[in-house]
Parts: structure tokens; C-alpha cells; sequence
């Protein structure tokens, strides 16, 4: 029985680096959004970073990527996010992270390792790959979102707590945000497998 070999890129070196710079990514962008007065709650700067880190890293590497990185923000900078802010995008970001790790590997990473052959890339396939990371996504973004509202929830309790607020904050107000991890996540997400950064 032959054991699989472990690429470079799947190491825990490779993955811990690899989180750093996301991590790093993150607080930087956010940085030079709220430098340049951009609304960070609409265009949210420090989400495409850490979705990232889950899908190229692992579900474990994306939570703690995710829990970390609003926290270092907010005092590496000044007080960006603010509290308690800070702490409602702490487990709304580690809900990101975790959960696109663990729903790109149940759609693709799991497959490709029970498969000891390598699959031949054709059209097809790569339609049917990236849909199902755009499908991945979509459900991490949903779950961290529904995250974020109960993290919320014991600090605003029921009366700060509206259905239609919550609503048009998470899925209107932050719409430009939400379109641009839609294209740029999974294209990025190609290019890495393409690159076979990622399997």
C-alpha cells in the first residue's frame, strides 16, 4: 500500500505562512479602506482575506485566521473595528474561515483525496469546480452571517435585534462587498488550483 505523498503546500509550514498573509491581508486592506473613509460595513475589506484562508488553508487554519484578525485590528490600529463591534466580526469571521474550509473540502477536497488518480481537467469539469466552490461560498457567507446575528444578539438583546434591520445590514447595505467576494473569490480560488497551490 503506497502512502500519498504531503506537497509543500499542504504542509503545516506552508498553511501557517499562508495564514499569516491572509491575516496580514486583512488588517492592511481594512486599514487603507477606513484610511480612505470607505465604508468598511459595505465593502467589507476584511472578509475576501480570510474566506481565502479557509479555502487555500483549511477549515481549521480559516477559524483561527478569522478569530484573530478583527481582534489584532483593533489594536494594532486605532480601535478599528470598534467595540463591540470588534467582537460580533471576531466569531462572524472565524464562522467564514471555518466554514469555507470545511465546504470546500466536502465538495472537492474530499473527493480528490479518496481518488488516487488525478482528474483530467476538461470544461466541464472546471464549470462543475466552480460551481461548486461559488456553492461553498454561498453557504459560508449565509452561516457566517446567521453567526454574526447571534453573536450580536446578547449584546443588543431582542429590541436591537429587528428581522428587517438585520436584513437589509447584512444582505443591503453590505450588497457592493457581497458581489465582490462572489467574482473575485472563486477566481482566485481557480487560479491557486490552476497554479496547484490548492487541490
Amino acid at each position: 500500500m503506497q502512502t500519498k505523498a504531503i506537497s509543500i503546500t499542504q504542509s503545516a509550514p506552508f498553511r501557517l505562512t499562508a495564514s499569516a498573509l491572509c491575516v496580514a491581508v486583512a488588517i492592511i486592506t481594512a486599514s487603507i479602506f477606513h484610511i480612505g473613509n470607505l465604508s468598511g460595513h459595505m465593502f467589507l475589506p476584511m472578509h475576501i482575506p480570510i474566506i481565502v484562508c479557509g479555502f487555500v488553508c483549511g477549515r481549521k487554519y480559516g477559524l483561527v485566521a478569522g478569530l484573530i484578525t478583527p481582534i489584532i485590528s483593533h489594536f494594532v490600529t486605532p480601535g478599528r473595528p470598534p467595540a463591540p463591534v470588534v467582537y460580533f466580526m471576531t466569531f462572524e469571521l472565524a464562522a467564514y474561515g471555518f466554514f469555507a474550509g470545511f465546504f470546500y473540502w466536502l465538495f472537492l477536497g474530499k473527493k480528490q483525496e479518496e481518488s488516487e488518480e488525478p482528474k483530467e481537467k476538461t470544461r466541464k469539469t472546471f464549470i462543475i469546480e466552480t460551481a461548486l466552490i461559488v456553492g461553498a461560498l454561498a453557504l459560508s457567507l449565509l452561516l457566517g452571517r446567521i453567526v454574526f446575528g447571534i453573536a450580536r444578539f446578547p449584546v443588543f438583546g431582542a429590541s436591537g435585534f429587528g428581522w428587517a434591520g438585520f436584513m437589509r445590514s447584512m444582505f443591503v447595505t453590505s450588497l457592493p462587498g457581497i458581489i465582490a467576494q462572489i467574482i473575485a473569490i472563486p477566481v482566485l480560488v481557480q487560479c491557486l488550483r490552476k497554479g496547484n497551490i490548492i487541490e
